[in-house]
């Protein structure tokens, strides 16, 4: 029973419980149904816009609904009523009125007042030379203004507001007793002073030199001020030291022949010729050679080759200068079939030197006297043989001038032997110059005689060095030098106190191929191959990490007037994707091919060259100057232009060759000063054209494969990425036809540029017969300060353009420099995109896109013009040109945009020069110049257009950053002029700024002017 009793008792608590709960959560329910109700009040007065669809046109079933809410909210409709105006009040401009208290009694009275408001209408003077004129008033009554902060003008004070009532409560007057007084003023009857405006005048510098680049410094907004100045043309003052290098001859017979100097009527062994412990080993036998084949072992001393060559209009016999060697690889039974490897082990660390240990006295030839010898030593050499390789996989210390690594020569036993296959040289160890710093050749006596100063880190000297003149078998540099001075680089005291040894003699080579037979047989396996796959170092100059100079022997023999053929060889050179070139020294090359080859297979880049050093500071001592990376160098010996051929040349398509068998697909690295990354330099009056007799043809160094592969990376000062030299054309006599060679320099991968006052890719000259062009792939990264992306040149101020002359004919493009990738800049100073000086062309069908202070567009000017005061005929040295027009891609529209102070999208100057935008977009935004006409005429739109669209109507945009950084659309005012009559016309700076420059719509224009953007500015009087 009890358990019964307690049951009841729990179940009655927990209905209680429950009951209470249910109430609580009623009450709850209560307070937020009346909230959310409120809210839709609320919402009604915002607002029909807030209102959904009735419930019940969207909730329905079969023949009911579950509601009828047909009505509206309460509060819909209202809002106006009570919610008069939600904006910002405006404040009385009456100061009496802000401060009259409403309880005054005269309150009711100023208030209303009904007095006018007057607006007019006037002219806009601009510079201040003439009075305002009125033309136009209007009269406004005071009345109730709702947004007024001054509650009477507003309609009274209103008790309410939304779903508030509000009453205003005024504070109580306050009473001010005022006594009478009188202060006298204290007048300062002084006159202001006058304000003196005098701004910078301009100084304008105009480069002289064809070397100096030129980057434009351009003051836009004057630090936030208007009117802009006109560029300043900076030169850069390039300096390019890579002339002729180092040439070697080959050599006749074998090692162990020992014979190889020429007496007159056979070989023998000579005055100081000699076996030693030199060795000849059968190429049909792999060879494996370690230290202790060389160790304390004397090298071999054989003669080069007196072959036979045309100087001055005479045959003359080379002199046979003494040379050093270990080996040759190669037949030594006669036979010539098979091949095998020699190989230089790994660990093995050998040094090959050029001291003349030659008995001086029995030498009947001066060139074999001196203190080391010219010939040429080298390790070893690959000669008289088909289908073998040498391999070094150790250590190779070049010691002294006119050493080398190792040669292969051209050999068909005089012709004699075919289908020999591939001959073959592989570096996969090093080869250096860096034994030349040990002690031991650091005596009293130095190296050969040469001893090694001592300068401080600034360059000062403190202990001085000598120097040497040495004789050399053929000509060294230029044409006809016969002579080189050699001195050893220094030791440099650092400010921290330690030193950097030098004692580096230059005048090296890694790895070479000669000329000892003409070797023309093509087919698919006769070739010569040269290819590094370890690290090639030289800090000394005129040092070259892999070199071609096998001249044909009938250019030798025959002069320079005979037909053809002048080729020697099919080559396939490449530093491979693990190989490292470093060239530390004055007018050296990573890579030369500085001979006229059969066929070029390949002469290619994928690894890493380091010219220059960043860790080396450039002195006056042969150190980070004047060298390239890759390059194609004339051969002045013998006066013949080199072959540079395309991968996608057709003999039958004028225009065509783009991407150049001489390509990097690596990394170049250019630091110091005056460097060059690939360099096209095949000027001679003979080349490629006069040997094929085709109307048109290419020569072609690129960065970057068809993949856009290939990375140039421009540090230091004054250096260059990619440097075209000039084509050639001649007429036939007999035929009358004219034959045409283009040189050319393209980018199909990527550039960037550090550093200060360097080009990324330049092309000029006197005939203007060269081109350098961004690709679409390409793309060209501006960084540092007053650096150029592409420049063109002009050399001689009276020299004739004749690549107009060929422009159409052979379908070469619009200019001389051509932007269809992109080029782009995020920071930096004094940046420009493209710069055309003088009487050459440019154009871009591509994309610029420079953000910075003072970066340029375009820089499109005529290096000397003038007027003649007296006939007031324009005098100029020639005119440049620009034209930004559809590419490749009629869909794609080019552009320039430049974003920051200072700055300008296009700025063309001179009195023929021509600028013309056919298409494109246009933008210029944060203190830049769109368009800058200084004395000369911009054009805008297709020429004898009727319609408007994106392809003969340019795009043209501006927005500024603030009303002090503002962007100006369209500027014309010169702040130079000439002077004098005549062609003797001197550049003077003016007194006050004239607006010379004009605009020309061919067609309409679409412009879009943003905020703080300005169309035209004009300058006043006191401008």
């Amino acid at each position: 029973m009890e358990e019964i009793n307690s049951a009841k008792n729990s179940l009655r608590n927990s209905v209680g419980d429950l009951q209470t709960k249910i109430k609580t959560a009623r009450e709850e329910n209560n307070k937020k149904i009346t909230g959310e109700r409120l809210e839709l009040i609320q919402l009604m007065e915002q607002g029909d816009q807030v209102v959904k669809s009735p419930w019940s046109s969207w909730q329905f079933g079969a023949n009911y609904f579950y509601s009828d809410w047909r009505g509206t909210y309460q509060g819909k409709g209202d809002k106006k009523e009570k919610y008069p105006y939600e904006g910002l009040f405006t404040r009385s401009e009456d100061l009496f009125l802000r401060n009259i208290h409403p309880d005054s009694k005269h309150y009711a009275e100023y208030t209303s007042s009904n007095s006018a408001v007057t607006h007019s209408l006037s002219t806009l003077s601009v510079g201040g030379g003439s009075p305002l004129v009125t033309f136009g008033e209007t009269t406004n009554k005071k009345g109730k203004d709702p947004h007024s902060a001054t509650t009477s003008l507003r309609g009274g004070n209103e008790d309410s507001y939304g779903l508030a009532n509000v009453r205003i409560r005024q504070e109580d007057i306050v009473k001010i007793e005022l006594g009478a007084g009188v202060k006298p003023k204290d007048i300062n009857k002084n006159p202001n002073p006058p304000i003196v405006l005098n701004p910078a005048k301009p100084q304008f510098f105009v480069p002289q030199e064809p070397e100096n680049p030129a980057a434009p410094v351009i003051n836009i907004t004057g630090g936030g001020i208007l009117p802009p100045a006109d560029p300043k043309y900076l030169g850069a003052g390039f300096v390019n030291g890579s002339s002729e290098g180092m040439k070697v001859i080959s050599y006749q017979g074998r090692v162990d022949e020992e014979k190889t100097y020429w007496n007159g009527t056979s070989y023998e062994e000579g005055k100081n010729g000699a076996k030693n412990d030199g060795k000849s080993f059968d190429h049909n036998k792999n060879i494996t050679l370690n230290n202790s084949d060389f160790s304390a072992k004397n090298p071999a001393m054989l003669y080069t080759t007196n072959m036979v060559w045309h100087f001055n209009g005479s045959n003359i016999n080379a002199k046979q200068a003494l040379f050093k060697t270990y080996f040759d690889y190669g037949s030594i039974d006669g036979k010539y079939t098979g091949g095998g490897t020699l190989t230089i082990a790994n660990g093995a660390n050998i040094t090959i030197d050029s001291i003349n240990t030659a008995n001086k006295l029995l030498e009947a030839d001066d060139i074999n006297k001196q203190n080391f010898l010219v010939g040429g030593s080298r390790v070893g050499t690959l000669h008289n043989t088909p289908e073998a390789t040498i391999e070094n996989k150790g250590t190779i210390n070049l010691v002294g001038p006119f050493t080398i690594g190792f040669e292969a020569e051209t050999d068909t036993g005089n012709g004699t032997r075919i289908g020999q296959g591939e001959r073959k040289i592989i570096n996969s160890g090093v080869i250096t110059d860096k034994a030349e710093t040990e002690e031991k050749y650091r005596g009293s006596g130095g190296l050969g005689g040469l001893t090694v100063g001592t300068i401080k880190e600034d360059g000062t000297e403190i202990t001085s060095h000598n120097e040497i003149t040495l004789k050399t078998p053929l000509p060294i540099i230029g044409k006809n030098i016969f002579e080189t001075t050699i001195k050893r680089t220094p030791d440099m005291l650092m400010n921290d106190g330690t030193i950097k040894k030098g004692g580096y003699t230059g005048y090296k080579v890694g790895m070479i191929l000669t000329e000892k037979d003409t070797d023309n047989e093509v087919n698919n396996t006769n070739k010569y191959s040269l290819i590094n796959k370890g690290t090639i170092e030289f800090n000394g100059e005129s040092s070259v990490g892999i070199d071609v100079y096998a001249p044909s022997k009938e250019i030798y023999e025959s002069g320079n007037d005979n037909n053809p053929p002048f080729t020697n060889a099919t080559i396939d050179v490449l530093n491979d994707k693990d190989g490292i070139i470093a060239i530390n020294g004055y007018n050296s090359y990573g890579m030369r091919l500085s001979s006229y080859v059969n066929k070029l297979e390949r002469f290619e880049n994928k690894g890493t060259i380091n010219v220059g050093n960043d860790k080396i500071e450039t002195n006056n001592y042969g150190v980070n100057f004047g060298s390239v990376g890759m390059g194609v160098q004339t051969n002045y010996f013998t006066e013949r232009g080199l072959a540079a051929p395309a991968e996608d040349f057709d003999k039958n398509k004028f225009g065509s060759g783009y991407i150049g068998k001489v390509k990097n697909s690596g990394t170049i690295n250019i630091y110091g000063k005056g460097n060059t990354a690939m360099k096209l330099d095949n000027d001679s009056v003979y080349t490629d054209t006069y040997y094929t007799k085709l109307l048109y043809n290419v020569n072609v160094v690129t960065n970057g494969d068809k993949n856009g592969n290939g990375t140039i990376n421009l540090y230091g000062t004054k250096n260059l990425g990619l440097n075209a030299g000039e084509g050639i054309y001649f007429s036939d006599i007999h035929t009358n036809n004219n034959y045409f060679t283009m040189s050319r320099v393209t980018n199909n991968g990527t550039i960037n540029v550090y550093g200060k006052g360097n080009v990324a890719m330049n092309a000029g000259g006197t005939a203007a017969l060269n081109q350098a062009i961004n690709l679409e792939k390409g793309t060209i990264n501006l960084k540092g300060n007053n650096n150029i992306a592409m420049w063109t040149f002009f050399f001689e101020s009276e020299g004739s353009n004749s690549f107009r002359n060929f422009q159409n004919k052979y379908d070469l493009g619009p200019g001389n420099i051509i932007n269809k990738g992109t080029i782009k800049s995020e920071g930096g100073e004094n940046l420009t995109a493209m710069a055309i000086v003088g009487d050459l062309d440019g154009a871009n069908t591509g994309t610029i896109d420079l953000r910075g202070k003072g970066v340029v567009g375009v820089y499109n000017t005529s290096r000397i013009s003038g007027y003649d005061k007296n006939t007031g005929e324009p005098v100029a040295d020639g005119k440049s040109i620009f034209k930004m027009i559809a590419g490749d891609d009629p869909n794609k529209n080019p552009k320039i945009n430049v974003v920051g102070e200072n700055s300008i999208a296009v700025y063309s100057k001179g009195i023929l020069n021509e600028t013309y935008l056919e298409r494109g977009d246009i933008s210029a935004h944060d203190g830049a110049v769109a368009l800058y006409s200084d004395r000369t005429a911009i054009e805008l739109g297709k020429k004898g257009s009727s319609t408007i669209d994106m392809t003969n109507s340019p795009n043209l945009s501006v927005s500024g950053k603030s009303e002090k950084i503002p962007a100006i659309m369209f500027y014309n005012y010169t702040y130079r002029d000439y002077k004098t009559a005549g062609f003797s016309t001197e550049e003077i700076v003016l007194e006050h700024p004239i607006a010379k420059g004009s605009f020309i719509l061919n067609n309409d224009v679409n412009a879009t002017i943003g905020k703080y953007g300005i169309a035209f500015y004009l300058i006043g009087k006191d401008g």
